[in-house]
């Protein structure tokens, strides 16, 4: 079986669909996500306008189509749903 090479961590990383969205998600800070009302159940507030920042990123940029950056974008919105919620990004104990 062959081995694949892997790059060292020092290298940068070659470009794809989702560099497009650097500029939004590396300067947004994350917010508590969920709204608490004294004596009720917590509830989760998505964040509507990150939301909106890729998807005008990928139309403005005429991404919309076959390129898959338009569902890329969502797929990033998604994932930083998902932390804001308190998923992890690792398990403890997996580096």
């Amino acid at each position: 079986m062959a081995r694949r090479s892997r790059k060292p961590e020092s290298m940068p990383r070659e470009p794809d669909a989702m560099v497009v969205y650097d500029p939004v998600f590396l300067g947004w800070k994350a917010a508590d996500p969920w709204t608490h009302v004294a004596g009720a159940t917590p509830c989760y507030s998505p964040d509507y306008e990150l939301l909106v920042a890729p998807l005008t990123v990928a139309v403005r940029g005429g991404l919309v189509s076959e390129t898959g950056v338009f569902p890329k974008g969502v797929d990033l919105w998604l994932s930083s749903e998902l932390r804001r919620a308190g998923f992890l990004t690792r398990r403890p104990g997996r580096g």
